[in-house]
């Protein structure tokens, strides 16, 4: 599922329209049209104002899909490939993961760094 269908889930879970769901987080309906429609990716701004308005939705699924993650060691172990930007398809090559960033709504961040083994 693609970050547009994330937010069109968000959208339909929350019975509002776009234009509904525009106004309540504060952006443009035209950028959320645009997000929608697959003609934007949505900007970090917009994904903020998601969380803020909708503390429900997990910061991890809204950004990559993925529900299942407890811990750092779950997300760097979920890594295993380097995706084309283009059509997300594996191109075989393992990555390995520097930090994760959580931020929060009160504007502050937490730095995770992955365990070595």
């Amino acid at each position: 599922m693609e970050i547009k269908q994330r937010i069109a889930t968000i959208i339909q879970d929350n019975h509002l329209t776009p234009s509904s769901f525009a106004d309540k987080i504060g952006a443009n309906r035209s950028s959320i049209s645009h997000v929608l429609s697959g003609r934007n990716k949505p900007g970090l701004d917009l994904l903020e104002k998601i969380v803020q308005h909708f503390p429900d939705v997990n910061c991890y699924w809204l950004l990559t899909g993925v529900t299942n993650v407890n811990s750092v060691d779950d997300i760097v172990q979920s890594e295993d490939l380097i995706y084309n930007k283009q059509d997300d398809k594996p191109v075989g090559q393992r990555k390995d993961l520097l930090k994760i960033v959580e931020y929060y709504t009160d504007k502050t961040f937490k730095v995770y760094f992955p365990s070595e083994e």
